[in-house]
C-alpha cells in the first residue's frame, strides 16, 4: 500500500508539473501570436495609418486595462511607441514592468511576480519592417493557468481517498487470491503427523515455483514416512524377537530358585530375576508403544463410562497412597462418557496416578478432577511436591526419559510410563500435557474425545 501511495504521488506530482509547464508554453505561444499579428497588421503599415493609428487598433482589440493584459512598443530608436493603460484594479503598473535589454534578437519570455501575488508571464520579440526593427512585449496574468492547476489540485485530492479505498481493496483481493494456495498448505501441513505421513500436500497446478516447492515438501514427507515406517517396524521386531528369550530366561530363572537349596545363591538368583523382569516390562512397553504409534495396535473402541473406570482405578491403588500417607481429594466429580478403550485408558489412569503416588512427598496430596467441555473431555491429576523443571516438561513424553536425576533409577522406572500415555491418547485422537501450577503444585491434563470419529485425515488403528 505504501509504494502504491507514493506511485500515486509520484504520479500526481509529475501530472501537476507537466500540466503546469503545459499551461506556460500554451500561454506563451499565444502571447507569441498576439505580438505576430500585432506587427503583421499594425506595424507592418504604420508608416502610412500612423503611430496613433497603432494605438487605438491595439486598445480597441485587445482592451489591455480591462483585461490584466500588457502590450508595449518600442521604437527602432529604443523610445517608447506604445504602452497599455494601467488596469482599473491596478494589479499592475504597466511601467514598472522591465524594458526589453537592448539588442533583441530573438524570441525570449519571463515570468514577472508582484509583490501584491499577482503573476504575469512577459513575451518578447523583434519585429522588422523593412530594415527598422521594433521590439514587441506581450504579457498576459498567469491566474487562469493558477486556477486550473488548483482545479487540478482539488480534483487530484479528492480522487486520492477513491484511490487509496480502490487499491487496498484490490491490494487484498489479490493478495488473498496469491495467498490462498498457502493457506490451504499450511492447513494440510498442520494435519500431517507421523500417525498419517501418508497425506500428501495438495499440489496447486499452477506451474510455478510454490508448486514445486510443494512437490518437494512431499518427496521429503514421503521419505520422513518410509524411516518412520522402518523405525517403527524395527521397534517393533526387536521387541517381539527380545520377548521370548527373557520369558525363557524368566522361567529358568525361576525353576533354578525352586532347585537352589544354598541361601546365598537364590539371593543372587532372586536379584537376576528381578533384573530379567524389569527388562522384560520395558521390553513389553516398548512393544506396545511401537504398534500403537504404527497403527498396528488394535484399539477396542466402545462407549464407556469415564468417571467410573478413574473411580476404580483409584480405589485399586489408594493402598499405594495409604502406604506414603497421601491423600487422594477429588475437586470434581462429573459424570463423563466418551468413546475409547478401557483397558488402554485404565492403563494411562493408571500410569498417571503411580507417577503422582510416586514424586508426592509423605502427607502431600494429590487432586484429581474431571470436566467436560467442546466435545472433549479432560481429566487433571496434580499433586504437591517439587515442580518439574521447565527444561524437562517438553521432552516429559519422550522415551526413556526420566526428569529429577536425584532419584534412583528403580524409583524413576525406565522412563516409558508417560510415554505409553502419550501414545495412547494420541490413538486415541487426544493428547496430554504437563504444566507447573503457580502454588507449586505439578499438574498433567489428558484430554479426550467424547465421541470418536474416524477421518480420512486421522490417526487411524489397523488391525
Amino acid at each position: 500500500m505504501g509504494l502504491a501511495l507514493l506511485a500515486f504521488l509520484s504520479f500526481t506530482a509529475y501530472t501537476y508539473f507537466q500540466v503546469q509547464l503545459c499551461l506556460r508554453a500554451n500561454l506563451e505561444t499565444l502571447l507569441t501570436d498576439r505580438a505576430q499579428r500585432i506587427g503583421k497588421f499594425l506595424l507592418q503599415n504604420v508608416a502610412q495609418t500612423g503611430e496613433g493609428y497603432v494605438a487605438t487598433e491595439i486598445a480597441g482589440r485587445y482592451s489591455p486595462g480591462e483585461d490584466l493584459r500588457f502590450i508595449r512598443i518600442l521604437r527602432p530608436d529604443g523610445s517608447l511607441l506604445y504602452l497599455s493603460d494601467t488596469p482599473k484594479k491596478k494589479e499592475f503598473e504597466p511601467a514598472d514592468i522591465p524594458m526589453a535589454s537592448e539588442p533583441v534578437t530573438g524570441y525570449s519570455s519571463q515570468r514577472l511576480d508582484f509583490p501584491n501575488g499577482f503573476h504575469m508571464v512577459v513575451v518578447t520579440l523583434p519585429y522588422y519592417v523593412g530594415e527598422k526593427k521594433y521590439v514587441i512585449q506581450c504579457g498576459e496574468t498567469a491566474m487562469r493557468n493558477r486556477k486550473v492547476l488548483w482545479s487540478l489540485t482539488e480534483a487530484l485530492l479528492l480522487f486520492l481517498p477513491v484511490f487509496i479505498v480502490a487499491t487496498v481493496g484490490g491490494i487484498y483481493f489479490l493478495i488473498g487470491k496469491t495467498l490462498a494456495p498457502v493457506d490451504r498448505l499450511t492447513t494440510a501441513a498442520k494435519e500431517i503427523t507421523q500417525h498419517n505421513l501418508s497425506l500428501r500436500l495438495p499440489e496447486t497446478g499452477s506451474g510455478d515455483e510454490l508448486e514445486r516447492l510443494t512437490q518437494a515438501f512431499n518427496q521429503m514427507i514421503g521419505r520422513l514416512n518410509e524411516a518412520f515406517q522402518h523405525s517403527s517396524r524395527f521397534s517393533i521386531d526387536a521387541s517381539h524377537e527380545l520377548r521370548t528369550p527373557l520369558a525363557i530366561i524368566q522361567g529358568e530363572l525361576e525353576v533354578i530358585i525352586q532347585e537352589t537349596q544354598e541361601a546365598d545363591a537364590r539371593g543372587k538368583m532372586y536379584s537376576l530375576l528381578e533384573e530379567v523382569r524389569h527388562l522384560n516390562k520395558i521390553v513389553n512397553h516398548l512393544f506396545a508403544i511401537s504398534r500403537l504409534e504404527a497403527g498396528e495396535a488394535v484399539l477396542d473402541l466402545a462407549r464407556l463410562d469415564f468417571t467410573s473406570l478413574v473411580h476404580r482405578v483409584e480405589e485399586q491403588m489408594a493402598v499405594l497412597a495409604e502406604e506414603k500417607e497421601v491423600s487422594v481429594i477429588w475437586t470434581s466429580d462429573l459424570s463423563v462418557s466418551l468413546d475409547g478403550d478401557s483397558t488402554r485408558l485404565k492403563q494411562v489412569v493408571v500410569n498417571l496416578l503411580d507417577n503422582a503416588i510416586k514424586y508426592t512427598p509423605s502427607r502431600g496430596r494429590i487432586e484429581l478432577a474431571l470436566s467436560e467441555r467442546g466435545g472433549f473431555a479432560s481429566f487433571t491429576v496434580t499433586n504437591t511436591g517439587a515442580k518439574i523443571s521447565d527444561e524437562a516438561l517438553p521432552f516429559l513424553f519422550d522415551r526413556f526419559y526420566r526428569a529429577g536425576s536425584h532419584r534412583s533409577d528403580r524409583e524413576s522406572g525406565a522412563g516409558l510410563g508417560l510415554s505409553i500415555v502419550h501414545s495412547i491418547c494420541s490413538a486415541h485422537g487426544g493428547s496430554v500435557t504437563a504444566t507447573n501450577e503457580p502454588q507449586g503444585c505439578c499438574s498433567f491434563t489428558v484430554r479426550l474425545p467424547c465421541t470418536h470419529k474416524a477421518k480420512k485425515d486421522s490417526y487411524v488403528i489397523q488391525p
